[in-house]
């Protein structure tokens, strides 16, 4: 059995800076793991508990730097770390993010039964990769994904709980499958040992050299959606700092409010 963990680094969201495409500058920023993806990588845990033999690999997609969030996925108990770097890969957007990391899984023969993802990262909210990853590969896609109800290993099927908008849902479904998880699922941190063992294993880099993907699928040549204006919300307000010894009527009349005298 193989499961495919995405996952990204992504930028402190407190502070982006944005490039005259109006993308999101990613030099010199700090950068952590996405953190829903903790989730994504615990859940793939869980499916490997019910078969042992089970293979999990990470893939990102992302500059040299994001070695650091793959190599923590391994001290978390990924068995392989992949990661999909070039400079013609920059500002992707979620359709071209989803075509390089489809393409990626079938050119490097991943063959999975499971292709995990977060329901979305900080840097964007869209939510739109995992369920672009699955319609270039032909897959099912279920999203919202919160734990394993029951594995039928045999059967090749599993029953899944879904906490969607308006309701709690039980799924059974039929794998090879993309999933989209947002679970609760208590994370285990590694222990010194791990991380000694992440920082002496390989994490795979490939760029497009490899992939050979025309350049008009991705990057900003690839991208179908472009930010035409990108900005901070900047919210001002006019304060009042009052006396409550001044009575409520004052203070109010103040601020050119009415008073119900019958309340």
């Amino acid at each position: 059995m193989n499961i495919v963990v995405c996952i990204k680094q992504v930028p402190d969201t407190n502070d982006i800076k944005w490039t005259e495409n109006n993308s999101i500058d990613r030099s010199n920023l700090v950068s952590i793991l996405n953190p829903k993806d903790d989730g994504v990588i615990e859940f793939a845990k869980k499916i490997k508990s019910f078969n042992q033999d089970a293979k999990i690999t990470a893939i990102s997609m992302g500059p040299v730097q994001a070695k650091e969030i793959l190599q923590y996925a391994i001290a978390r108990g990924v068995d392989e770390a992949i990661l999909l770097s070039d400079k013609k890969f920059v500002a992707s957007d979620t359709w071209a993010t989803s075509y390089i990391i489809a393409h990626a899984i079938k050119k490097l023969s991943l063959k999975p039964d499971f292709i995990l993802c977060s329901t979305s990262a900080i840097d964007g909210e869209t939510g739109q990769t995992p369920a672009g990853i699955a319609q270039f590969l032909g897959l099912p896609y279920i999203s919202n994904i919160q734990d394993i109800i029951r594995f039928y290993y045999n059967e090749n099927k599993i029953l899944i709980s879904q906490n969607s908008e308006f309701s709690k849902n039980m799924i059974e479904t039929e794998f090879p499958v993309v999933l989209a998880i947002d679970t609760n699922l208590e994370i285990s941190e590694p222990k010194v040992f791990d991380y000694i063992k992440s920082q002496n294993s390989l994490v795979s880099v490939y760029s497009n050299d490899f992939l050979e993907l025309k350049e008009e699928n991705i990057g900003l040549k690839g991208s179908k959606t472009l930010v035409k204006k990108a900005y901070k919300n900047q919210t001002t307000r006019d304060t009042l700092i009052a006396n409550i010894d001044d009575g409520i009527s004052e203070i109010l009349s103040s601020l050119n409010m009415e008073v119900n005298n019958e309340n």
